[in-house]
């Protein structure tokens, strides 16, 4: 009996499994007949389609896709020319049967994800198309089925997130396609409000900032300002969500010195779209007034000739176009900032601090002395860092902003709310703790121009017990893009000594022997937390220091033995033959420089070898020592290349210009090759030379009859 029970489940799974295998190849089958239409709307040729479907217009209904997109989901999604995308859609429309109802369930028929043909011309972005598809089939046919959206208005039918056209419009940046959308549904205010979130309460400002489409968010904000207040499933506003995205205030081609040129080039145009449609410069391109949009200074034909020349550039350029997209976004965006400061209230979260004085430690501690414990204490605090971050994102956007180094958006905030400076975050740390904790120089120079708030904030002590000063100790937030613009563990450490040493400053004298709630001091904090960084600064910098010494030693062993050895020897009286040739003493000069630079750096590296290698010697010495041997071991390189040049000429004797040019090219090419390969180094001392120049420019800039700068007030300004 049980065998019987298992065969018969047997044959009616193979039965089963036959079933779905004959639906699967009819399903498959059906989408390889419309194989050629398909690649014809890929490869964008339209009359092509249009010839497919002239000979089988019962095709037209069929799904070409594994996501059962019919022709017309294709040519609304996929058909980019304004006005080509209408006439194609409007052309395989009328092969329809002439009834409204089968042209009105055409225009209906969803994909798998919901989407109609108006979802998907918001795709496309394309107006026209979706002003042809609104002014004809908007309304419904009548009930003639159970579905509902047969019953519903066109721009009111939802999608699988509950998203409406006007939703998916503003979520993929098509701000006159949101506008048109929104226009059309101003009649019913209270049913237009239902199209700004989808099924999971995300608003349509969200998904506009989500995606970076910030011309749609500032046209959002700026026509309904209520968006800003609205909360998603997280509880978050737009300004939270926004003050969690860097990288949308960088400009895209930053890593590219040339296109960033381009960029600062462009001009500063406002195309964003605006709330009033008279001033929207879309809608003013077929009438005869000029667009109100932009704003022309005098002289106003020079202006209009240097746009119009970009305008020409970037029709030929496809990445001239991109770049200024970029440009348009990023003004977008900051035109988008003080909207949504002024509305959003979300700055007014913040924890009650509570009072706490300094604490000098326990009486055990003290007994211990400085000795005994201390590296099980750092290993004790450092163990639980990773585990202790918490998630930022429930915090108020100042604290959001300060915390990912947004910059615009805290100075709006403070701007306009200067009380959110005092806020605290459910640890009680307020903007100073996090933009020290965090490294945030450019914050922390914003907070230092007002000494009064800064004075209010730097007594402050968080939960943990930690003041400002152990923020900076603590490394357990330290950011991997800040290494990366720092070349070895040498230069980070002396960042983060002069990081301390720069909040010390700032901080109340008596707050620098407060202990936290570890019982650790500030600077056993910092020791605790970069003994593995101090190692491995001790490491490179000897390595560093032996290999340039070596280098060193090399070339002033060439060029000693280049001394002795005259180009071209000596005359029976014992003088150089080429004496008297500029070019001798051009050799007899530089081989001079080259030995006492190449000794020197000698003498700088091995006084980094004979160096403590300890914390305090990172800050200042040792970084100045290496910067000078490196400096010194560059130019003994670059003055021994001009002597092996000079030397080649006088032996050489070559008349012509052009090969005495190639020849100096081709014998000094290492020199600007190392010093390229090198550069990286110099940026990181790039602060010791501003010491050096502003020490001796006051003695130069009247030499030389320089003026002081002024600023835009006409008072000078202080170097």
């Amino acid at each position: 009996m049980d065998d019987l029970e298992i065969e018969n489940e047997e044959m009616a799974y193979w039965k089963t499994d036959k079933v779905l295998l004959k639906d699967e190849g009819e399903s498959a089958s059906k989408i390889e007949e419309m194989k050629l239409p398909y690649d014809q709307a890929m490869e964008n040729d339209w009359e092509g389609m249009k010839r497919y479907y002239v000979e089988n217009p019962q095709k037209l209904n069929s799904p070409m896709t594994v996501d059962e997109d019919t022709a017309l989901h294709i040519v609304a999604s996929c058909c980019r020319r304004k006005s080509q995308g209408k006439q194609v859609l409007e052309f395989l429309i009328n092969l329809l049967p002439p009834s409204y109802y089968e042209r009105c369930k055409a225009v209906r028929v969803p994909n798998k994800l919901g989407n109609n043909v108006l979802h998907e011309v918001a795709m496309s972005g394309n107006l026209e198309a979706a002003t042809f598809l609104v002014k004809n089939f908007n309304k419904p046919a009548g009930k003639t089925s159970n579905e509902e959206n047969s019953t519903l208005p066109l721009l009111d039918i939802r999608n699988e997130l509950g998203e409406s056209p006007l939703y998916r419009a503003a979520a993929l940046g098509h701000p006159d396609l949101v506008q048109f959308f929104a226009d059309e549904l101003e009649e019913n205010p209270e049913n237009l409000r239902r199209h700004f979130h989808r099924n999971d309460r995300m608003s349509i400002l969200h998904i506009a900032v989500i995606g970076q489409k910030f011309r749609t968010a500032l046209w959002l904000q700026s026509k309904y300002p209520f968006l800003s207040t609205k909360r998603e499933g997280k509880g978050l506003t737009s300004l939270q969500l926004l003050a969690q995205m860097p990288t949308a205030f960088t400009p895209q081609f930053q890593q590219s010195r040339w296109k960033m040129l381009i960029y600062h080039c462009l001009p500063a145009r406002d195309l964003e779209v605006t709330a009033n449609p008279k001033d929207d410069v879309e809608s003013s391109l077929g009438s005869n007034q000029p667009p109100q949009a932009i704003s022309w200074k005098k002289p106003e034909g020079i202006l209009k000739m240097y746009t119009s020349l970009w305008n020409f550039l970037a029709k030929e350029m496809d990445i001239i176009e991109k770049i200024w997209k970029d440009k348009r976004i990023k003004h977008a965006l900051k035109k988008l900032i003080p909207l949504l400061v002024e509305k959003d209230n979300s700055w007014q979260n913040s924890k009650e601090a509570k009072g706490k004085t300094i604490s000098l430690g326990s009486v055990e501690n003290l007994c211990k002395g400085d000795n005994d414990g201390g590296d099980k204490k750092g290993k004790d605090s450092a163990e639980p860092t990773n585990s202790k971050k918490q998630s930022i994102y429930k915090y108020n956007p100042l604290l959001i902003a300060t915390i990912t180094g947004i910059v615009p958006i805290v100075a709006e905030i403070l701007r306009q709310h200067p009380q959110a400076a005092e806020h605290v975050s459910d640890s009680e740390q307020n903007i100073l703790h996090l933009a020290i904790k965090h490294r945030q120089r450019e914050i922390l120079e914003l907070l230092k121009r007002k000494p009064t708030t800064i004075s209010r904030l730097n007594e402050m002590i968080d939960s943990d017990g930690n003041t400002i000063l152990h923020q900076a100790a603590d490394r357990s937030y330290y950011s991997v893009a800040i290494s990366q613009n720092l070349i070895g563990p040498a230069m980070q450490l002396q960042a983060e000594l002069r990081w301390m040493m720069g909040v010390k400053n700032i901080v109340p004298p008596h707050y620098i022997m407060h202990h936290n709630n570890k019982d650790q001091t500030a600077e056993e904090l910092f020791n605790d937390e970069h003994n593995e960084l101090l190692k491995s600064a001790q490491e490179w910098i000897k390595d560093t220091a032996e290999s340039c010494s070596t280098v060193a030693v090399l070339v002033c062993t060439v060029v000693f033995a280049a001394a002795y050895t005259m180009p071209g020897g000596n005359d029976p009286n014992g003088l150089p033959v080429f004496h008297d040739s500029p070019l001798f003493w051009l050799f007899t000069c530089m081989d001079v420089v080259a030995i006492a630079c190449s000794l020197s750096s000698v003498a700088f590296f091995l006084s980094i070898l004979s160096s403590p290698l300890e914390y305090p010697f990172f800050c200042h010495v040792l970084p100045r020592k290496l910067m000078i041997g490196f400096t010194l071991l560059f130019l003994s390189m670059a003055t021994t290349m001009l002597a092996f040049a000079a030397t080649i000429l006088l032996v050489i004797r070559i008349e012509k210009k052009w090969t005495k040019s190639l020849l100096y090219t081709i014998a000094f090419f290492p020199v600007p090759l190392f010093g390229l390969l090198q550069f990286p180094m110099y940026q990181s001392f790039k602060e010791i030379c501003h010491k050096i120049t502003k020490i001796f420019r006051p003695f130069f800039v009247p030499f030389l009859g320089f003026s002081k700068r002024r600023s835009i007030c006409g008072k000078s300004k202080a170097n």
